[in-house]
């Protein structure tokens, strides 16, 4: 038993230094492997840090990139503003300068219809102007013609009726040939007009008065007539 012990320890201790090997090959791979995480973590943090700061980056570029286009769009707004308020003002001078068109239009209009009345009025005018005219010509014409004739053979003589206030016309031919005659008797303020027709015998005589029909008052007017005679006019005394 004494001879075999020695033998036994050297097995123990090759045993033994085996397993401190073991253990230390062990602790050796972790420590290696806790670098190569923690390398391994360090790097995926510096790529998530670059990355982030690209990120950063580019939402700051873009921010700016915003900032810019809100300043743009405010300036495009202004200016439609601006464009639109110009555009109203134009429009409202448009709509005074259309409502100063349509008046004057309507002015225009009614001096047009004012100015045609006239004329029309003045055509009249010239019309009863021209009818006067030619009435004063063919007066003028039977009054030349008239002057050419031989007076009217007949004395014209009033005296009182029995009746008062009424006259009697005494008409007397003075020649030898038988008149006919045109009687027209003309009372003043009411105008009206009585025609007779007349037959007056050579050297013969005639009486006008209430007896025979004839209402004659002084301020009338007396006419005979006959084609071949000057007319006599005698006012009722």
């Amino acid at each position: 038993m004494a001879q075999t012990e020695p033998k036994l320890f050297p097995t123990a201790r090759r045993a033994s230094a085996a397993k401190w090997k073991i253990a230390t090959l062990a602790l050796a791979a972790i420590a290696l492997g806790a670098g190569a995480f923690g390398y391994g973590q360090y790097a995926g943090v510096r790529t998530l840090k670059a990355q982030l700061a690209a990120a950063t980056a580019e939402a700051a570029k873009l921010d700016a990139d915003a900032t810019t286009l809100r300043a743009q769009l405010s300036a495009a707004q202004e200016r439609i503003n601006s464009q639109g308020s110009k555009l109203t003002a134009a429009q409202q001078q448009a709509s005074t300068e259309q409502q100063q068109l349509d008046e004057a239009q309507q002015q225009t209009t009614a001096e047009q219809r004012r100015l045609a009345a006239a004329q029309q009025q003045v055509d009249l005018e010239r019309h009863a102007l021209t009818t006067v005219e030619r009435q004063v010509e063919a007066k003028k014409r039977e009054l030349l013609a008239a002057e050419s004739l031989p007076d009217l053979p007949v004395r014209v003589l009033f005296f009182n009726a029995a009746r008062a206030g009424a006259k009697v016309a005494l008409l007397q031919n003075l020649s030898s040939t038988d008149l006919d005659l045109t009687l027209d008797v003309q009372t003043r303020g009411n105008n009206t007009h009585v025609h007779k027709q007349l037959a007056l015998n050579a050297h013969g005589s005639l009486r006008m008065g209430p007896a025979q029909g004839y209402t004659l008052t002084p301020g009338q007017v007396i006419t005979l007539n006959n084609a071949k005679f000057r007319r006599i006019v005698r006012t009722v005394t």
